[in-house]
């Protein structure tokens, strides 16, 4: 049997990113500053400038 290995952010952390994106900070900031894998808010990041704060929240959840 496969199991998920990733690790599943809460979403008041992303908020926490999302706020910090609408105050006009890069991804690599918000990735020093939160203590999360750069590749994982450069994720957030481009979801959030492609469709908004709801499209990061909706990310790894099912849909």
């Amino acid at each position: 049997m496969v199991s998920d290995n990733r690790v599943k952010h809460d979403p008041l952390t992303q908020s926490l990113a999302l706020e910090l994106f609408e105050r006009e900070f890069g991804y690599m900031f918000v990735s020093s500053h939160l203590g999360i894998p750069r590749d994982t808010v450069r994720q957030w990041y481009y979801k959030y400038s492609d469709i908004g704060s709801g499209g990061v929240l909706m990310m790894g959840g099912k849909r």
